[in-house]
């Protein structure tokens, strides 16, 4: 019966967080993916021990290994998944187990190219089928050396969808109007689409 009523759990809390997140209502879901980790890795242990494959002293492992597995292979994120579990219980007693884990479940959720579960919500929520188009933002400083100083900003080649939001010299913060012109050592916040960060920050970079 326990076997069961832990397979129920985690179908249905599943079912429910699908449910609530594909209804628009607001919630975390940082909990739920904890809790669904937590009663799956309950779940095989208790099914293991049941098929007298294991004794029944490893519910604990099964448990916060399942939900470093469990958070690693949502978010991509398998140092931070490993970090938080290991917080959580206070021990390092499991690391070497939960790091397999945490690392297996990121190797097969990238093998089978399931977006990590907040670009998905994002991308939900933005209603934009290429999440490449959605914006970034990042910081950069001006080279000593840089191809774009002196020229006015409205005048600058940036790459598509690429604009700089501030300008910070020398403490004060300039507003980057279009006859504005770069200096080196400005620090500069830059928005860009994701799908072209790499291309923004190398134009960003470049000297020659």
């Amino acid at each position: 019966h326990g076997v069961w009523l832990l397979l129920g759990i985690v179908i249905g809390k599943i079912l429910l967080t699908t449910f609530c997140y594909g209804s628009g209502a607001q919630g975390g879901i940082f909990l739920p993916m904890l809790v669904i980790g937590a009663a799956s890795g309950a779940f095989c242990e208790s099914l293991f021990s049941s098929l007298s494959l294991i004794s029944g002293d490893f519910t604990a492992q099964f448990v916060i290994c399942a939900m470093g597995g469990m958070l690693a292979a949502a978010m991509r994120t398998p140092i931070l998944a490993i970090l938080l579990v290991l917080e959580m219980t206070n021990s390092f007693s499991n690391i070497y187990a939960i790091g397999a884990v945490t690392i297996v479940a990121y190797l097969v959720a990238e093998l089978l190219k399931e977006p990590p579960i907040y670009d998905s919500l994002l991308q939900a929520m933005t209603g934009q089928s290429n999440l490449e188009s959605v914006q970034t933002f990042f910081q950069t400083n001006v080279p000593v050396v840089a191809t774009y100083t002196d020229i006015p900003l409205q005048d600058l080649p940036l790459p598509d969808g690429t604009l700089i939001v501030s300008i910070r010299r020398n403490g004060t913060y300039i507003v980057p109007l279009g006859d504005v012109r770069l200096e080196s050592g400005d620090e500069l916040q830059v928005s860009c689409e994701r799908g072209k960060l790499k291309d923004a920050k190398m134009y960003f970079q470049s000297v020659h």
